[in-house]
């Protein structure tokens, strides 16, 4: 299988190695296209616009068109409403697949108490329409919560990884001391949180982006690695 990824952050590609890696699967599998204008114009417009959708949805697409590209994900969250745009069926969002498997969660286990955390502040209705789509739900889920962490984004873009990715983990145990059962975090920049998880925490690993994208797509294909 061919995989595509279009990111908005060099960052983000590293990461995506990472995770397809822990995975098993063989080094560069993946291949990336990281276009940083695209997330500039959105943070500069607020969020979102139909414009800059029309432009992502026809990147991706374009992208998609190759014959030997299996799939597309979009990895930027607050790019994620154009796949919806898109007249291929091979583009996904990669917060997406990480929204299914919440949402299966909910649904299985009636007990559990999930928290969404998000750092960009141009994500957040994005993201939440996202996870209350796959909930399919007109209210929001009692057992499910957004929160965008505040000053966490201005230590992400200001370059300190280690103050954002310290940022986050906080957030995260602060969640789950307030009775969240799992965390997931819903940009793929937040996965170092989950990297450098204590192993002896009593509070479960957090959920990825990355790490549910590729897994899913896996199981989608009803493939192994990639080879």
């Amino acid at each position: 299988m061919s995989i595509l990824c279009l990111h908005t952050a060099h960052s983000n590609a590293v990461i995506f190695e990472q995770a397809a890696a822990e995975l098993g699967w063989p080094a560069h599998s993946i291949i990336h296209q990281v276009h940083e204008a695209l997330l500039l114009e959105a943070e500069a417009a607020g969020g979102m616009n139909a414009p800059l959708r029309q432009k992502t949805a026809g990147q991706l697409d374009a992208l998609a068109d190759h014959a030997d590209i299996d799939a597309v994900l979009l990895t930027c969250s607050t790019l994620g409403p154009a796949v919806a745009d898109c007249r291929s069926g091979k583009v996904w969002r990669a917060d997406g697949m990480l929204a299914r498997k919440v949402a299966a969660a909910l649904q299985s286990d009636p007990e559990s108490r999930i928290a969404l955390l998000c750092a960009a502040p141009t994500t957040y209705e994005a993201t939440r329409n996202l996870f209350m789509e796959e909930l399919q739900q007109g209210n929001a889920d009692q057992r499910m919560q957004l929160q965008c962490v505040e000053g966490a984004w201005a230590l992400f873009r200001s370059g300190d990884a280690a103050g954002y990715v310290a940022c986050m983990a906080e957030a995260a145990v602060q969640a789950h001391a307030a009775g969240a059962t799992q965390v997931a975090l819903t940009q793929v920049s937040m996965d170092g949180v989950a990297r450098h998880w204590k192993p002896d925490s009593t509070m479960p690993v957090p959920w990825t982006v990355a790490g549910s994208a590729l897994q899913a797509l896996m199981e989608m294909r009803d493939l192994g690695p990639v080879s």
